[in-house]
């Protein structure tokens, strides 16, 4: 799904190409005798001129791995200040590494080469398995160039990945990956990964395959676009000539792909099974579209769909029943999210985030008045209790821990524009707010996002203007 980091993007390169257009009319009328380059059509569109920020990944309550620049991967423990290099740049730059990802037992990394763009989110890459334990290269079984989409279970160091629209599952690195399903097909066939028009205007994202909490399901979407109508365009690439692309692309009253939902047991290599997740009845017999899975357990999940006029959304609650080994859910667990001015949300249907007792959840829903704001919901959205209100929104929920929920809004000073931090305490019957940013240089930042360490104990600030951007460590106790 689309965050507001993602669509901050966006907004941040707009306004850097305008500021080095300014530069250039400076810097071209103010001086003409040589002593400066001129800066040129190239550099508005390279990263030279670009601010860096601190990237990083929360493995731990206290720890979190990075990349340095000179390619070391290294894990940072905040609390006792200790840096300990779990990879170096020689292994790193061996395989013309890019980028990596680690496997949730820190047992096995992924290296990434041979970045291949393809749309807005979605690219191929190469990979190589690293055996961090004792330090080499898992040489048996390589995984094949040109993989889609490729993630870790989130315990352990199972790997399912996505290569030519099928999926594929590794339960060791190093063994023979299991055939998850056979039938991917270019432009027609998506297991996995989505299509074009659901990476762009759906899912916001390169991915359709979910791992549940612990490993045992894996949840994917299969997309058919066997019967919506192609749009070809040339692309000019290296060739001398170019090249007629086609992409299936529904427009206004065309068929749309048709979307299924699967979910794959996969703790027992010797005995896998797949079952088809039925869509609610509501939606089944007309036009719709899957929006997104929110694993709460290993055995229960919740979905999203909506009809093709996207003014209804559904939250289906499946759970998956021991004694006959299938997944059930039940309608009168399906809550509904009704517009009467439009479609659901604002580019994307809200995400519910559950809390610790697996069963209610948060979720950014309008309330009377127009204005969206957090709600808890138990039994039906019509009984649905806000948490916030007033005439201004609340943007996105980052986190919600038993002690409170963490969350962006636009409503300091009423400006619209503006994204700050805030956190509502849970404890108790008087739900004190408190804004988190408000008062951190205030002339230079007034647009946040945030990355939180698994539980609130850490967290990172990330401020984006209107002065220059800054990134920042914080203690979750004391905001320090």
């Amino acid at each position: 799904m689309k965050t507001p980091v993602k669509i901050l993007f966006g907004v941040l390169a707009a306004t850097v190409v305008t500021l080095l257009i300014v530069t250039v009319v400076l810097v071209t009328s103010g001086f003409s005798n040589g002593e400066l380059k001129a800066f040129s059509f190239d550099d508005a569109f390279s990263h030279n001129f670009s601010y860096q920020l601190y990237h990083h990944l929360w493995i731990s309550e206290n720890e979190y791995i990075r990349k340095t620049s000179e390619n070391n991967l290294i894990v940072y423990n905040v609390e006792t200040g200790e840096t300990s290099v779990i990879l170096g740049n020689a292994s790193f730059n061996s395989v013309n590494a890019t980028n990596y990802i680690i496997s949730s037992d820190r047992k096995f990394l992924l290296l990434e080469s041979n970045y291949k763009k393809q749309w807005r989110y979605s690219y191929t890459a190469s990979y190589h398995i690293y055996d961090i334990e004792n330090g080499r290269f898992v040489t048996e079984n390589e995984l094949p160039p040109n993989i889609q989409y490729i993630y870790w279970a989130p315990k352990g160091h199972k790997l399912v990945y996505v290569l030519d629209n099928n999926i594929y599952l590794v339960y060791e690195p190093g063994q023979t990956a299991v055939a998850l399903t056979n039938d991917g097909k270019e432009n027609e066939i998506y297991n996995g990964i989505p299509d074009w028009v659901y990476e762009e205007l759906m899912l916001g994202g390169k991915y359709a395959t979910w791992w549940s909490p612990n490993g045992k399901f894996i949840a994917y979407v299969q997309f058919n676009d066997t019967e919506v109508p192609t749009i070809e365009y040339s692309f000019y690439g290296e060739d001398q000539y170019p090249r007629t692309m086609a992409i299936p692309y529904p427009k206004a009253g065309m068929k749309n792909p048709t979307v299924k939902l699967f979910i794959v047991k996969v703790d027992d290599p010797d005995s896998i099974s797949t079952e088809l997740i039925q869509v609610p009845s509501l939606l089944a017999s007309s036009d719709y579209y899957f929006s997104w899975v929110t694993w709460v357990l290993d055995e229960r999940l919740s979905v999203q769909w909506l009809p093709r006029s996207q003014n209804i959304s559904v939250i289906s609650i499946c759970d998956f029943k021991k004694s006959s080994n299938t997944w059930v859910c039940p309608k009168n667990r399906e809550h509904f999210d009704i517009s009467e001015t439009g479609w659901i949300g604002v580019f994307f249907p809200p995400l519910p985030v559950f809390t610790s007792d697996n069963v209610s959840y948060y979720q950014i829903i309008s309330d009377r008045t127009g204005y969206k704001h957090i709600h808890h919901i138990s039994d039906s959205k019509e009984k649905a209790i806000p948490i916030t209100h007033g005439n201004w929104e609340a943007i996105y929920i980052y986190l919600v821990t038993d002690e409170a929920i963490y969350y962006t809004s636009n409503e300091y000073e009423g400006a619209p524009g503006r994204r700050h931090i805030y956190r509502i305490g849970l404890q108790g019957h008087l739900r004190e707010k408190q804004c988190i940013t408000c008062n951190i240089r205030k002339e230079r930042c007034q647009y946040y996002t945030a990355r939180f360490s698994h539980k609130a104990k850490y967290y990172t600030l990330y401020c984006y203007g209107p002065g220059l951007p800054i990134v920042t460590l914080h203690e979750g106790s004391n905001d320090r």
